[in-house]
């Protein structure tokens, strides 16, 4: 064997990749798990506009979409380095052989940064329309934004593997030759402008949550108020974590194949692994939809307590004088004349 065969087997073989392949693996099977648990809160628990719920739903579908593809992406890898760990030509990879599997992880890839987007659009939209009289909230929103992301994540994947296999021969699948150098970094660019500007946008809209507020003696619009503000809330939080995790794996991804030349063939497979972030993404996906579907059901029950509370201590007296105060403090004030 020549040197960079052996290269190759020592890099494949080595117990770093083996590791990192292992790891990579039970990432994607507890995502499952968690998504489990995730499917089980959000039908039991009516914490989120029925809009928003199908929008979650198909997020953490697309998410164990990925961890299935992704992870037996990395499973057959593994499988070929234990098993032919000593002979050069079968622990290789064969660009026919890994097209429909990096297809498959590439659509999935996309279809949770697409319906992320479609979140962050259907928070932007709730935004606004309490800002404006004649717009009223549409009850297939949630349809019609996870149509527009299937059809932009499919297509963004058909545009980007159009050239069809290869022959190229591959340490593993992860490392397909099957996109031109162009089309990985036009991809790479709209996926970082497209995660940067929701991440942008996610954050905006966290902030003018905590600076709004609403003053109302009707407990009901009070309720209902921290409840859109709540929700929002999280919803705003869930998908600034996928966004963080997708704009790091663009930002590593461009480093890379900007110093690709200075790397060293046998730690090139690991540091790819290591910056691919979808996979920690798609984990907390469903671990962040448990937690915030929990947190607001437990500030639901603490409002109704402290509301309850309020009500019950409350005098006719002191009541009257809330409302005396609250008016004085919206009359117009009036000059006073001088003689």
């Amino acid at each position: 064997m020549n040197n960079s065969t052996e290269t190759l087997l020592a890099a494949r073989t080595s117990l770093l990749y083996r590791g990192n392949a292992l790891f990579q693996i039970s990432i994607c099977i507890l995502t499952l798990y968690f998504s489990g648990k995730a499917f089980k809160v959000l039908y039991r628990r009516s914490v989120f506009h029925i809009s928003t719920h199908q929008l979650l739903f198909m997020s953490i579908v697309y998410a164990d979409f990925h961890a299935i593809s992704y992870g037996f992406l990395q499973a057959i890898s593994l499988y070929r380095s234990v098993v032919f760990y000593d002979d050069p030509v079968m622990i290789m990879f064969t660009g026919y052989e890994c097209y429909a599997i990096t297809w498959t992880v590439g659509a999935a890839k996309m279809l949770m940064s697409f319906i992320q987007t479609a979140l962050t659009i259907e928070r932007i939209i709730d935004r606004i329309i309490p800002l404006v009289p004649k717009l009223k909230p549409f009850k297939r929103q949630g349809l019609f934004l996870n149509a527009f992301a299937l059809t932009a994540g499919i297509s963004t994947t058909i545009y980007s593997y159009s050239e069809g296999p290869t022959g190229y021969k591959l340490a593993s699948c992860f490392m397909q030759k099957d996109i031109p150098l162009d089309r990985v970094l036009y991809t790479l660019g709209m996926y970082f402008a497209l995660s940067l500007l929701c991440l942008l946008a996610n954050l905006t809209i966290i902030f003018s949550i905590f600076k709004s507020s609403k003053k109302s003696f009707n407990l009901k619009i009070r309720f209902n108020f921290q409840e859109v503000k709540n929700s929002s809330f999280a919803v705003s939080l869930i998908s600034v974590f996928q966004f963080v995790a997708m704009t790091a794996y663009v930002a590593s991804s461009l480093i890379v194949i900007y110093y690709r030349r200075d790397i060293p063939h046998e730690y090139f497979h690991n540091i790819i692994l290591c910056i691919y972030t979808i996979p920690y993404g798609g984990l907390c996906l469903p671990l962040s939809v448990i937690y915030c579907t929990k947190w607001i059901s437990d500030h639901r029950k603490i409002q109704i307590v402290q509301m309850t509370n309020t009500n019950r201590t409350e005098t006719m007296d002191g009541r009257m004088s809330q409302l005396k105060n609250a008016w004085d403090s919206l009359a117009p004030s009036t000059p006073t004349k001088k003689y």
